[in-house]
């Protein structure tokens, strides 16, 4: 490790390149590697026939993943900020199914940025600026341990150790953020921008949806350049609550870009049709209009009937939760559903109640080939009570710094 660390400390110098010339390099790099990656995006979304999407799809991303290379080496932080930037369009390689094979890019991305931060973790540590981990950090290093162990029970440890790689890819981004933040607190700025740009592509696949499905009187759900509605609904929660907090914080071009960026991705939202992403969206808004300005709320509010009243897909959302299952017509009403199922889930973690059955393994050992849509009780069945127990760790940690920054907020001791 020691010579890892000597690698990444002193390769910028045996370059011989002056600072402002390896900045210009790692610039080039990233821009690059951005133009590839979109152009392999553009590619494999039906530009051209499927044979040759795919093999000028994979060739665009391992030249733009070779760029990315070359960028964390020279500037870290600036890769991070690349990673935000690129990271929601990397899923239009996944097929219905969630998966790309062994050539998906974002395992590739993932791949390159697990090397770069833990070189570049111990490079921190070798130089006495490593922070102490928060308690947050460390439950999910403690998640990741249970999926990486977890995997001796998986029936396919392929699967099952990609999933826990993406964890750790996950996982790992925190802990890295959360001493570059320390580090330097202005970085959360670009970090902002960096997010506001990846909605970007997202945002223009989803309106191409729009269109295709009927529009705004239309019902279907659309889901952008990810691989499922709900995933796409959660990151527009995310990146729309965010814009919205941190707007009165900003000025200029960064307040014009959080605006922009909640303008955007509020109707997103609402065509995703996530009744979960809905409410948990509903509940934001409600804290960080308590917190700044009872007009955000009242603004809400009349967007809330504005959607019920001209997007007929809102009101239908809703009304299938009264629906009657029917023999041979299948279940309208999807929460129904998903009570069944989960009911069917819970007993497998017998069979292995130690270790679980493996990441990524309800999907695949169900007839239904769904996914839980149950955190809690997929890492439960999947990774046992260990998993169970670290992830509710991080949401604990999170809470935590939630009411912190709410008693801030509200003028609190």
């Amino acid at each position: 490790m020691d010579t890892l660390c000597s690698v990444a400390v002193t390769v910028p110098q045996r370059l011989r390149m002056p600072s402002t010339t390896a900045l210009a390099v790692a610039g080039a790099a990233a821009g690059l590697g951005v133009v590839l990656l979109a152009t392999s995006v553009g590619v494999r979304a039906g530009l051209a026939p499927a044979t040759l999407a795919r093999q000028f799809g994979i060739l665009f991303a391992v030249g733009g993943a070779a760029a990315l290379g070359l960028l964390a080496l020279l500037r870290f932080r600036a890769f991070l900020l690349v990673l935000f930037a690129v990271r929601p369009v990397l899923d239009a390689f996944k097929g219905a199914g969630g998966s790309a094979g062994v050539l998906d890019p974002s395992l590739a991305i993932g791949g390159l940025f697990l090397a770069a931060a833990v070189v570049w973790l111990y490079a921190q540590h070798a130089g006495g600026l490593l922070r102490p981990m928060s308690r947050t950090s460390w439950a999910l290093c403690l998640l990741v341990l249970a999926h990486c162990v977890s995997v001796l029970a998986s029936t396919s440890p392929v699967a099952s150790g990609t999933a826990a790689a993406k964890v750790a890819s996950g996982a790992l981004m925190f802990v890295v953020l959360e001493q570059v933040l320390h580090q330097t607190p202005r970085y959360t700025r670009p970090l902002f921008l960096a997010a506001a740009a990846s909605l970007a592509v997202p945002a223009v696949v989803a309106c191409v949806q729009v269109v295709q499905r009927g529009g705004f009187t239309g019902t279907a759900r659309i889901n952008g350049t990810f691989v499922h509605p709900n995933s796409f609904a959660s990151y527009l929660v995310i990146l729309g609550l965010a814009a919205l907090a941190l707007s009165p914080h900003l000025a200029g071009r960064e307040r014009t870009a959080a605006r922009a960026t909640a303008v955007v991705s509020l109707p997103l939202l609402v065509l995703t049709s996530g009744r979960a992403a809905w409410l948990a969206f509903l509940v934001g808004v409600l804290v960080i209009g308590a917190v700044q300005s009872k007009r955000l709320i009242a603004g809400c509010l009349l967007g809330v009937v504005l959607a019920v009243s001209v997007v007929p897909g809102v009101t239908d959302r809703f009304a299938d939760l009264g629906q009657e299952r029917q023999v041979g017509r299948g279940d309208p009403n999807s929460l129904a559903f998903r009570f069944r199922y989960w009911q069917a889930i819970a007993p497998m973690a017998n069979s292995t109640p130690i270790v679980g059955i493996g990441p990524d393994m309800v999907e695949r050992s169900r007839p239904e080939k769904l996914q839980p849509h149950n955190t809690f009780l997929q890492a439960y069945v999947e990774t046992s009570a260990v998993g169970l127990l670290a992830l509710l760790g991080v949401v604990w940690g999170f809470a935590k710094v939630l009411r912190a920054a709410l008693r801030r907020g509200l003028g609190r001791p």
